[in-house]
């Protein structure tokens, strides 16, 4: 996971290299939702490996409190569905319904424990995870960070 969390994190690209330490991006973006109780992870293995995961943390202030998620990423049009997602998919297993079954679990998980729904930021140079969001019935709002994408929990059980 650790692996596919490096080669998509730089906006759905490879990000091997673009930091310091290739160990620092899975620590931040990764590591946070895998390791606290009350957080979520599914994954998609094609045989080869791990192919995709998809990681809501039950709502910011879990990651606030752990230290991983700074203030600039709450915002009021996050508030009412507080469950923070991170995707990763690696393109050979992009546009092969992983992605929908992903969130499909997702939501039937999160609306049995009664979590209203989650938002993801999309960066403006991420097009594919824009399209695939939108494929999906996520709600957007574009703003000088990119995109915020939304959707209900009862939505994403729906799919």
């Amino acid at each position: 996971m650790r692996d596919v969390c490096l080669r998509t994190g730089h906006g759905g690209q490879d990000a091997t290299g673009s930091w310091s330490d290739d160990g620092l991006r899975p620590d931040a973006f990764l590591e946070p939702y895998v390791r606290y109780p009350a957080s979520r992870c599914w994954v998609v293995d094609d045989g080869a490996g791990t192919a995709a995961a998809a990681r809501p943390a039950a709502g910011p202030g879990l990651l606030h409190d752990a230290g991983t998620l700074p203030d600039r990423m709450l915002d009021d049009a996050s508030a009412p569905l507080p469950a923070h997602l991170h995707v990763d998919m690696l393109p050979e297993l992009q546009r092969r319904g992983h992605g929908r079954r992903l969130m499909r679990a997702l939501g039937e998980s999160l609306a049995a424990d009664g979590v209203p729904g989650v938002h993801l930021r999309v960066g403006d140079g991420n097009q594919v995870a824009v399209a695939s969001c939108r494929r999906l019935g996520f709600d957007e709002r574009h703003d000088d960070d990119g995109y915020l994408m939304t959707i209900a929990s009862q939505r994403l059980a729906a799919l």
